[in-house]
């Protein structure tokens, strides 16, 4: 019966593999250590100096006015980035490389010639990659305003004056660029403090022209912006005029009416008019001539039931009576004449109220249109006053963060500049413990390779892979060191 199945190794096996292979793990092992070694010496020794450096919580001159940043931690992450930019910035490398007597003094970087130009990028590139600004340990840079400033050269002494060199260069440079920028600062909020007062201006013209457009309606204006039911002159004129229209319009009508009863009356003398009780003072003639009337058809009436046609008392009566009447009807021609004159009279009275009225209602309803435009200017130029007097302010703090510019100081050394007498790289030691232990798996790695590959049958697990059969009895290898085979 055929059993294909592969024993797995046992840990004996596996041992005995890396035993048979060991010149091999221990020849990678020499080569790739000894490599690491070698690179490890070939390289030239870099040594760093070091300082603690304290950042300011920005500019003391800035205290206390609107230019300061209330953000305390945003506020520190900004001062430390712009650290870093400004000690990485090309004028502060030259200027160190300077100080320290790396490049020549009267070397100008602009003015400078080809082959110097490139000199200056090689040593300024060379410098950039020196540097480190590195935050304390376990917090984040820009958390903390410690931060520590390194530079690195293959010689300690260099390494320690390009440090001194990189302090004092940014602090020259921060006191260059503060002022810069102070003045900087300065002439825009001049330039904005200039624009303000000028729209300023255009909006007081604007609302000076307003008001002189509306001429006597500043008031009525005025009290528009007050409570709805505000007095004035011209709501006062209009209400006057709306108490006058009311009596006027009910006496007009009533004298129309009477006019019309007195021509009524005039054409028909048969029907007696009463004369209304508020006529009979402009009216006496008439409201007499009618009593008059009515007295002497009374007595005709009389006369007639006693007496004939042809009776002198009749005919007396009768003339009398004709001649009452007449006097009657011109008397009421006489009140109609004069009822008409006082007709056109009030009813000219009425027009001329009715055309005040609509003059009135006209006004205000120009000025409640125009409100809505008036108020809009005098918001506009509050807001515009407010603008000024925060761009006033902001000018002052720019003047006065240009006086102390030159006394500001961004950043101090906590403990004075040091260069450490051992070499930071590279790390021999550490170089040639990780080339030993690289070269060791690269090696034990090999020898398991070679062992899946190689035909030779060192056990019962690889006769048993090649014939694709089980073992039936092995013969043990017996290990005797002290004695010679016979």
């Amino acid at each position: 019966m055929e059993n294909t199945t592969t024993q797995p190794a046992s840990l004996r096996e596996q041992a005995a593999t890396l035993f048979i292979y060991k010149w091999t793990i221990l020849l990678a092992t020499l080569l790739v250590g000894g490599g690491a070694v070698a690179v490890s010496l070939l390289q030239p020794e870099v040594y760093e100096a070091s300082a603690q450096m304290l950042a300011q919580d920005q500019s003391p001159g800035l205290r206390g006015t609107s230019l300061y940043a209330s953000d305390a931690a945003a506020r520190l992450k900004l001062i430390l980035t712009n650290l870093r930019e400004v000690i990485m910035s090309r004028p502060v490398l030259i200027a160190t490389l300077q100080e320290a007597g790396v490049l020549d003094p009267s070397i100008v970087a602009d003015n400078a010639g080809a082959a110097q130009a490139g000199a200056i990028d090689s040593e300024v590139a060379r410098l950039r990659a020196a540097i480190r600004t590195d935050a304390p340990k376990g917090s984040d840079f820009g958390a903390t305003p410690i931060f520590f400033l390194r530079v690195r050269d293959r010689d300690p002494a260099a390494a320690h004056r390009l440090l001194l060199a990189l302090i004092e260069s940014f602090q020259k440079r921060h006191q260059q660029l503060s002022a810069e920028q102070a003045n900087h600062l300065l002439r825009e909020t001049s330039l904005q403090l200039n624009k303000s007062r000028e729209q300023l201006r255009s909006t007081e013209e604007q609302y000076q022209s307003f008001v002189e457009s509306l001429g006597g309606g500043l008031p009525e204006m005025t009290s528009l912006s007050g409570s709805p039911g505000a007095d004035s002159e011209l709501r006062r004129a209009l209400v006057s005029i709306n108490e006058a229209l009311v009596p006027a319009e009910a006496a007009l009508k009533a004298q129309i009416s009477f006019r019309d009863q007195m021509q009524q009356a005039h054409t028909q003398t048969g029907d007696l008019m009463v004369v209304p009780g508020v006529f009979i003072r402009d009216y006496p003639g008439l409201d007499l001539a009618a009593r008059e009337l009515a007295t002497v058809r009374g007595l005709m009436d009389a006369v007639a039931a006693r007496n004939t046609p042809q009776h002198p008392e009749y005919q007396a009566t009768s003339e009398r009576l004709r001649r009452v009447e007449q006097t009657y009807r011109d008397e009421i021609s006489r009140s109609v004449q004069a009822i008409e004159r006082e007709i056109a009279t009030k009813t000219e009275s009425l027009e001329f109220l009715h055309e005040k009225q609509q003059v009135y209602a006209r006004e205000l309803s120009g000025l409640a249109n125009k409100h809505v435009e008036f108020e809009g200017l005098k918001e506009e130029l509050r807001q515009r006053r407010l603008i000024v007097e925060g761009s006033e302010r902001r000018r002052s703090d720019a003047a006065h963060a240009v006086l102390t510019a030159s006394q500001e100081v961004l950043f101090s050394a906590v403990d004075s500049p040091r260069a450490g007498s051992k070499p930071v790289s590279p790390q021999r030691t550490m170089n040639a413990a990780l080339g030993t232990l690289i070269g060791l798996l690269i090696g034990i790695g090999l020898a398991l390779v070679a062992r899946n590959y190689s035909q030779t049958v060192r056990s019962e697990s690889d006769l048993a892979a090649l014939a694709d059969r089980l073992p039936i009895v092995s013969v043990p290898r017996v290990y005797a060191p002290f004695q010679r085979a016979i």
